[in-house]
């Protein structure tokens, strides 16, 4: 919720757990350990290009929750970080 209309993640069971896509729901890793932990402008952009600046921040602390709480059973990746792509499909 609050990145646009519709937004919504996908979950997939695996032999290793839970593989989370959560699609625009942040844009770099570090966003998972910290409030504001992405690059330099981050907050700014993400005020012009969420519907509810709101909403997607929520969102994102929840995913944060998430992730603290169940990372070792939960691998969540989002669409804009590369190198998350890259450790899920084992290339480095």
């Amino acid at each position: 919720p609050g990145h646009t209309s519709g937004h919504f993640g996908v979950a997939i069971q695996t032999d290793d757990g839970w593989l989370f896509h959560v699609g625009d729901s942040y844009y770099h890793h570090n966003e998972l350990l910290i409030e504001g932990g992405g690059p330099a402008g981050m907050q700014t952009f993400q005020h012009i290009v969420h519907e509810n600046y709101a909403k997607a921040m929520h969102n994102q602390q929840r995913l944060r929750e998430l992730h603290k709480e169940h990372g070792d059973e939960v691998t969540i990746i989002s669409a804009h970080d590369p190198s998350e792509f890259a450790r899920c499909c084992g290339h480095h």
